[in-house]
């Protein structure tokens, strides 16, 4: 019980404080702070002249936020109220095991008072002129200054202030090492937590808190804002840093300990350097160019490796044995992006890279010619419409077409005039190949792919020659020889002569040289007026449409002479 104490501490104040000890009319004024027989007691007055100390005035709700016992003798209380005080250099009436060489000061309105200081009842230091006391503090305790008058009849006032001990243990961390310019470090955590009086501080409370610091030093350390947990995940870190973690008080910002700090190196910067082409667009089997990277980091620790992307940059794969500063693709059929990984074999083994570029492709099918109308003609025949096949196609972009002959399927030329997808050659001379050009144009870049070609074959000339002379005979005559000049004699070449009575409907003489003769047994000899002509065809060309004509000569017979005889002596006529 409280109320016993309260008696004990009654019969030891003559002792404790004699110089105070005068037991009439004496007020003593206690707070929950005040410990000196080792207990908080709820503010209490007391009246000398009572016989006994009830309980009924206790007045336990009362707020225990004074810490000084103030102890007047015989003297009005408005008189020395507040004269003195205790002022700490913790105001806060907290002290750590950071802080155990703590110094008080007193201060006073009182003139040429003297003054007496104690530490848990124990007289320590005076009574003397000196305000200022240095103790160290290694528990829970009161500290007690009484200010004595110069004249007795002067009243003296003691102060008291109850400090409270903390033994902090800050705990230690665990984290640091080397990581990439501007990468994230793992987290810092907690090897051990910060112990209070020997219980854990898991979280920071209402009496002490987390809050850690950087450096950039290790010695200039900073608070970071909003810190106040027991693990810390840095941001990104561009410089080499250090860290800390404090357990501070709530009251005393001098009250703190701090754990072992952890370094993070931050390695050099990487520069991946830029890929000095640019986005480029090719036609499919295009030669491409030597990709190269300027401004990169380069040294003994650097090494490289190529990469490419066929999904629009979503992964990318290592192209093997492109480890190389430069980079030759080759072999591409659809559109790709490079770029290169920089990356150093030192430390943790930072990796950058460069921009990508973009090498697109237009894949043109020019399509086909069909091989059948690879065909033979006469020599200055009109060949059918090139038609049959199939059209160019793109993946973008618009087509357009042109056509190229050549006699050696070597040597192009382009035929003016001609962007459609089929072609109607004029007649011809000669044996003749064609392809179609398939043209792709995409803003200013264009792609041209061609067909296979076909071949249209033009037979060798075969000249009919010239029949010269028509011929006029009587009836009953025979014409004379016809001969055939300026036709063709190569080898293969064949006569065949023909007759006819209307020039229109020829039918053959059994003939077959170059001159005609007219025997008295032909039966080609003329009875009436007849046309003659030559067919001549060479037997090398198995097609009989590439015969030619000769021109008809005519044959004109006339009537026979009429003998008549006139009656009369004169002569006859003829």
């Amino acid at each position: 019980m409280k109320f016993p104490k309260l008696l004990i501490y009654f019969l030891l104040y003559p002792f404790l404080f004699p110089q105070l000890a005068t037991a009439q009319d004496s007020k003593i004024y206690l707070d929950s702070n005040h410990i000196l027989l080792g207990e908080n007691y709820t503010l209490v007055n007391y009246d000398s002249t009572t016989d006994v100390l009830a309980p009924s005035i206790l007045a336990p709700n009362y707020s225990s936020s004074r810490q000084h016992i103030v102890i007047y003798n015989n003297c009005s209380s408005s008189t020395l109220a507040n004269a003195v005080q205790i002022l700490p250099t913790n105001a806060s009436g907290l002290v750590c095991d950071n802080l155990q060489q703590a110094t008080y000061t007193v201060s006073s309105s009182l003139i040429n008072y003297s003054y007496q200081f104690f530490v848990n009842g124990v007289a320590i230091q005076g009574p003397s002129s000196l305000i200022t006391f240095t103790h160290t503090i290694t528990s829970n305790a009161t500290i007690s200054v009484i200010a004595l008058p110069p004249v007795s009849s002067l009243c003296s006032q003691t102060v008291s202030l109850f400090q409270t001990y903390k033994e902090i243990d800050p705990g230690s961390i665990s984290g640091g090492g080397a990581i990439c310019n501007g990468n994230s470090p793992a987290q810092i955590t907690a090897v051990t937590p910060a112990k209070i009086n020997g219980i854990s501080l898991m979280t920071s409370s209402t009496l002490f808190f987390y809050v850690w610091e950087s450096s950039l030093d290790g010695h200039n350390l900073t608070p970071i804002l909003n810190s106040a947990k027991e693990n810390y995940q840095p941001t990104s870190l561009t410089q080499t840093t250090y860290f800390r973690r404090k357990v501070q008080s709530t009251t005393n910002a001098l009250c703190f300990k701090v754990s072992n700090q952890v370094r993070i190196e931050v390695l050099p910067v990487l520069r991946a350097g830029v890929i000095e082409q640019t986005d480029q667009l090719f036609c499919l089997g295009e030669l491409l160019p030597t990709l190269t990277v300027s401004n990169s980091t380069e040294g003994g620790n650097i090494q490289y490796q190529w990469q490419a992307s066929t999904s629009a940059g979503a992964t990318y794969t290592n192209i093997p044995l492109a480890v190389g500063r430069n980079f030759s693709p080759s072999n591409i059929t659809t559109t790709t992006l490079y770029r290169r990984a920089t990356f150093s074999t030192a430390g943790v083994g930072c990796e950058t890279f460069t921009p990508p570029i973009r090498f697109s492709f237009i894949d043109l099918d020019p399509g086909h010619l069909d091989a059948a109308e690879s065909v033979d003609i006469c020599y200055n025949e009109i060949p059918a419409t090139i038609s049959n096949g199939s059209e160019a196609s793109s993946n973008a972009g618009s087509i357009t077409y042109a056509w190229q002959e050549s006699t050696d399927n070597v040597n192009w030329t382009i035929i003016a005039g001609e962007n459609q997808s089929s072609y109607a050659p004029p007649s011809l001379q000669t044996s003749t190949y064609f392809r179609r050009i398939a043209i792709n144009r995409q803003g200013s870049y264009s792609c041209s792919q061609t067909t296979n070609s076909i071949l249209i074959r033009v037979y060798n000339e075969v000249e009919a020659g010239n029949l010269l002379g028509d011929q006029v005979i009587c009836d009953g005559r025979r014409p004379n020889p016809l001969s055939l000049s300026g036709t063709t004699s190569a080898t293969g070449i064949r006569y065949q002569w023909q007759m006819s009575t209307d020039n229109v409907n020829f039918s053959r003489i059994s003939n077959s040289l170059s001159t005609l003769s007219f025997p008295e047994t032909a039966t080609w000899l003329p009875t009436t007026t007849s046309y003659y002509r030559v067919q001549v065809r060479d037997t090398n060309i198995q097609d009989d449409s590439c015969r030619v004509f000769s021109n008809a000569v005519e044959v004109f017979v006339a009537p026979s002479a009429e003998v008549i005889q006139e009656s009369g002596p004169g002569p006859q006529q003829v």
